[in-house]
């Protein structure tokens, strides 16, 4: 159905200046809240905020933008979108990941497996181990340990064990 209107499009009835808040809502992703949004506003757009709003104190996000959210489901339909974005892109997005992963893995045991490591790059490494480790649920750990060998179950990693 050509005329179909997705959640994430303007939708009909929508004025032109509400849909535009709701992009730089949306655009900003899982993590978006309408002061991101405004904030983006405002330092996108400085011709159109008021000399006097100006000023170094955070201003509050103007009525307007909460009443377009309420009215137009800005929350619902940013979902929609990432939902929509996740299941077009998400595998590869999910392959890159464990590509970024597994490069930083490999950097970090060429660092640690190099007879010239300092106690310094062996705490740099432990670092982004940990990090990296807070991507990584149980779950995920479990599906990539290597099956048992005749030498019995290996250990599995715990992230508090690396602390």
């Amino acid at each position: 159905m050509a005329d179909e209107v997705n959640p994430w499009d303007q939708q009909p009835g929508e004025p032109d200046d509400a849909y535009a808040r709701f992009l730089l809502y949306r655009n900003i992703g899982p993590g978006r809240s309408q002061q991101a949004a405004y904030d983006t506003y405002r330092a996108s757009f400085r011709n159109a905020v008021p000399e006097a709003e100006k000023s170094a104190k955070k201003p509050l996000v103007p009525g307007h933008w909460n009443d377009d959210s309420a009215r137009w489901r800005w929350v619902d339909r940013a979902a929609a979108y990432d939902v929509h974005v996740l299941s077009t892109h998400g595998e590869r997005l999910a392959v890159l990941w464990v590509g970024i992963l597994t490069s930083a893995a490999r950097k970090c045991a060429e660092k640690l497996a190099d007879p010239r490591c300092k106690p310094k790059d062996f705490m740099q490494c432990i670092a982004v181990v940990d990090k990296l480790a807070a991507f990584l649920s149980p779950d995920a750990v479990q599906s990539i340990q290597p099956p048992a060998g005749d030498t019995g179950p290996k250990p599995k990693p715990a992230r508090a064990a690396v602390r």
